[in-house]
């Protein structure tokens, strides 16, 4: 009897560690960079992207996050890339957020 229940308990702990959760709303997924209505005046823009690990900047990321981010606000041909003149500028921090103590 105790095998059971030791069995069950264990299976029961072990369903709650795979169960897949979602932090963004399904309906997020039926938009594309076609739905967005393109302008005559495209905006020019600064970006600043940054990449940082627990909150500490990691500037060897950086140029990756910058190239991702350019990318996708390219795709939506509502903006282009000024020099440093524009007054628009778009602030972009990834902060990947590690267990380091699990290593």
């Amino acid at each position: 009897m105790k095998k059971l229940l030791l069995a069950a308990t264990t299976a029961l702990l072990v369903t709650g560690c795979v169960t897949p959760k979602s932090y963004v709303d399904p309906a997020f997924a039926k938009a594309s960079f076609s739905d967005i209505q393109k302008v005559q005046n495209k905006h020019k823009i600064n970006l600043v992207a940054t990449l940082e690990r627990n909150g500490e900047p990691l500037p060897r990321g950086d140029q990756e996050v910058r190239a991702a981010v350019t990318d996708a606000l390219r795709s939506t041909g509502v903006v282009e890339f000024g020099d440093t003149s524009s007054d628009i500028t778009i602030k972009v921090t990834v902060n990947n957020i590690a267990n380091m103590r699990a290593c």
